[in-house]
């Protein structure tokens, strides 16, 4: 009995060796062997990163399109709703990481030149993510992104101008997101379309149906409450962006020291708090949506002691 279950024993540590250095080997790169043709390329060639004014990130139903405007100062992208309207801006640092990493030469092996109807590479059903960026109106480039290989560090990939299916490492998969949330520049007041700090603010007041009230600098703690204001987050885009004819709640009007300003109107309707953020810079104006939760609606009202 024993002799027989010593068998066994040697039988598996036996097998699971055998597994073990298969799939060591399967991660090695036998250049030797290895059929396919390397290109090392970027995905988007870096003189015309510049010229990017608009992307869309789709996959299945869902997609987000953001648009790169000047505004503030800089370029400034926002997310844009389905009719183009300006909604949120997106997170600077972000977007520019991920033009960042389009420009980045990386390893690109050819796996096939024309793909077939019955294939694994998941590049012509729903779970396919298509990056779709503009350079005009009319002027645009396609890459479709597949399922990733059995490494889970390579992903399949095939240009919108040709049927060639490819294998390229997996840098930009952290960008493979169509959420707003991920996207959107997070702070309810945004530092990217007006140059404001807590320092710059020269004054804020706060108005209601029943009173306003206001504050500047020989306000007890009125940097503090600035810092405050401007660190207060939204909770992405509202359930509709239909505003009109609507009596804010609240409206807090703030004017900074370059001489821009801005007015924020709290539309609270049941549970759902709208805010209609509009920036009166030097040369335009600027609409943005979003919402909050009654959280952050409160901590506002307790940060300037003003009761509604």
């Amino acid at each position: 009995m024993d002799l027989k279950k010593e068998k066994i024993n040697i039988i598996l540590i036996a097998t699971s060796i055998v597994l073990f250095f298969t799939y060591i080997f399967s991660f090695t790169n036998f250049s030797s062997t290895d059929k396919r043709k390397l290109v090392k390329t970027a995905l988007v060639n870096n003189k015309y990163i510049d010229s990017i004014n608009r992307f869309e990130l789709s996959q299945g139903e869902q997609k987000i399109t953001l648009s790169k405007e000047k505004a503030g100062g800089g370029d400034v992208w926002f997310i844009l709703a389905e009719n183009n309207t300006k909604i949120l801006p997106a997170d600077k640092e972000l977007v520019n990481n991920f033009l960042f990493k389009l420009t980045k030469i990386v390893n690109m092996y050819k796996i096939s030149d024309k793909i077939s109807q019955n294939n694994s590479f998941g590049l012509t059903d729903s779970s396919t993510f298509c990056l779709k960026y503009y350079f005009s109106d009319s002027e645009f480039q396609q890459i479709y992104f597949g399922n990733l290989d059995f490494s889970n560090s390579f992903r399949y990939l095939m240009s919108g101008k040709t049927t060639t299916v490819y294998q390229v490492e997996n840098t930009i998969d952290t960008f493979l997101n169509t959420k707003i949330q991920f996207w959107a520049e997070p702070n309810i007041i945004s530092k990217q379309i007006i140059n404001i700090s807590p320092d710059s603010i020269q004054k804020i007041t706060l108005s209601s149906s029943n009173h306003s009230k206001t504050y500047n600098s020989n306000t007890e703690n009125f940097y503090q409450k600035c810092f405050d204001l401007l660190n207060l987050r939204h909770g992405g885009i509202p359930t509709t962006l239909k505003t009109q004819n609507t009596t804010p709640t609240l409206t807090i009007y703030l004017e900074n020291g370059d001489k821009t300003s801005l007015y924020i109107n709290f539309i609270i309707q049941d549970e759902n708090i709208t805010l209609e953020t509009t920036y009166n810079l030097n040369t335009k104006k600027i609409a943005t949506y979003s919402k909050i939760s009654k959280w952050t609606y409160n901590q506002i009202l307790k940060i300037f002691n003003f009761k509604n």
